[in-house]
């Protein structure tokens, strides 16, 4: 070979050794397989989510194994990865005020520190008299005031105006349970001590059986996730054993009091004019826009729950069929599209709240890997980013063990975003058979203590230390506890109403 060209391809292989590789990426390297995407983000603490996820996986691809690109896609999907960036992002904030506040400090002490200057120098030619002082202290501590006040952001949402709605939570007596030492008491009873037992006694059903049929387990396949599920006269023989029927009852009895207010009503006058209204339209003797046009105009001088339920009424005349279908011939998008989207998008979603309800099947902002049909989600700016509830359809005629996995899975979607977003509570709703009658008594006090108790509870918790602490994880495999054997002679052994 020339000498030449053996020294032009003595300097490219040079250069191709002397390549830079980014920091980052030689930091993952050197650890090899016992790298994790959390080391990295510790490491390099990117501020922003997704700038991180593709400079991260762009390196896996690039330079490690498939072993820590699995690890890394695992981890990304989970609920606990939406929670450490939840908390990541809240220290940031956190932080960003605790240094917005020092620097407030320091911009207060410097302008005392040259008003004391300019005091002590004027002092000596005694042209202020000392109650200057006292009143530039005062302004002083008014300007720090009202620059602290304006770190806290002021809520200008639409509040409903009934008594009822405001004053419930302050009516409500006070319930024999509190929190000691880590543990919920009520009646003196430790609850949380004999949900442990009631945990443990469905573990040990796990090990011998692997798999439990919802129909009948739904309760204790619940437990394995950390949920205590109460329904009056519903519970089950091993929950009973344990914590004894009467202190289940009064449990349940107790919880629902204190959230449920069903003493909201309609109005005697606008209850009778509407059931006119609707039955003169069953009988042909009006037409739907003149009733819709009707019930808008009487339900605009209502508080914010009546009002929201007329108007359910109004988009329910608009959109479900004039006469009756046959049975079992709505699937399962038609029936959650034309028979229950009308009624629930105005009781548990609210444009003029930043809330909606979307019929979505994706995985939610939460994470985790199942799919529910419908979320309640919260707006910020462009994005939806805090979901509030959720609901599972399914058509007339399914089988009790979809609706009993439904019933789970809506639990597990409530929990996992009260831990993610520290919300004091979640709702859930499950749609498997038509449409039932609508506008009764007993429907109406019903629906009208569903939209105060979404509205009231799930929400964003004043004290979010306290429901940070009661975290428990969510086992990412809950689903291999479910037996997927469908059983036709087995009924689900909750039926959820009140």
């Amino acid at each position: 070979m020339p000498l030449r060209r053996k020294l032009a391809e003595n300097k490219r292989s040079s250069k191709r050794l002397t390549t830079n590789i980014a920091s980052d990426a030689q930091w993952c390297i050197d650890r090899g397989t016992s790298i994790s995407f959390k080391a990295y983000i510790e490491r390099f603490e990117p501020l922003d989510q997704r700038a991180a996820e593709q400079r991260y996986e762009s390196i896996c691809k690039k330079y490690l194994n498939d072993k820590v690109l699995a690890d890394y896609k695992i981890w990304t999907k989970s609920v606990p990865y939406v929670r450490y960036w939840m908390q990541r992002n809240e220290n940031i904030r956190l932080n960003k005020l605790t240094q917005g506040s020092d620097e407030l400090i320091d911009t207060v002490n410097e302008q005392r520190m040259v008003a004391l200057q300019k005091r002590a120098a004027a002092g000596n030619s005694n042209s202020v008299e000392p109650k200057d002082d006292l009143s530039a202290s005062a302004s002083e501590e008014r300007a720090t005031a009202s620059s602290s006040s304006s770190v806290e952001p002021k809520d200008d949402s639409p509040m409903p105006t009934s008594d009822k709605h405001r004053n419930h939570a302050d009516n409500t007596p006070p319930l024999a349970h509190y929190e000691e030492q880590g543990s919920w008491f009520f009646q003196d009873n430790n609850i949380t001590q004999l949900f442990a037992r009631y945990r443990n006694v469905a573990q040990d059903l796990i090990s011998k059986h692997t798999t439990l049929p919802p129909e009948d387990y739904c309760n204790k396949i619940a437990a394995l996730v950390h949920i205590l599920v109460l329904n009056h006269d519903q519970q089950s023989t091993v929950a009973t054993s344990i914590f004894g029927e009467k202190l289940l009852d009064d449990l349940t009895h107790a919880l629902r009091s204190d959230a449920m207010n069903y003493s909201i009503d309609l109005p005697d006058p606008v209850y009778l004019e509407v059931s006119k209204l609707v039955t003169a339209l069953s009988m042909n003797k009006t037409t739907a826009d003149e009733v819709i046009l009707k019930i808008m105009i009487i339900s605009a001088t209502l508080p914010y729950g009546q009002r929201r339920l007329l108007r359910c009424l109004a988009n329910m005349i608009q959109k479900l069929p004039a006469t009756p279908t046959a049975k079992n011939s709505i699937k399962e998008m038609a029936l959650w599209s034309t028979f229950y989207d009308p009624m629930i998008s105005c009781l548990l979603a609210d444009p003029a709240r930043k809330v909606h309800l979307q019929w979505i099947d994706t995985i939610p902002a939460e994470g985790g890997q199942s799919r529910p049909d419908a979320v309640i989600v919260e707006k910020q700016q462009r994005l939806f980013v805090r979901s509030r509830g959720y609901g599972e359809a399914k058509a007339e005629g399914r089988s009790p063990h979809d609706i009993s996995v439904d019933f789970i899975r809506l639990a597990v979607f409530s929990k996992d975003t009260i831990d993610v977003h520290q919300l004091d509570s979640a709702i859930g709703f499950q749609i498997h058979e038509g449409l039932p009658a609508f506008f009764n008594l007993r429907n109406i006090h019903l629906l009208l203590a569903i939209n105060d108790v979404f509205w009231r509870l799930c929400v964003v918790s004043g004290n979010r230390a306290v429901i940070a602490y009661r975290y428990r994880p969510t086992p990412s495999n809950w689903q291999d506890f479910v037996d997927d054997h469908h059983d036709s002679s087995r009924t689900p052994s909750l039926r959820i109403d009140q």
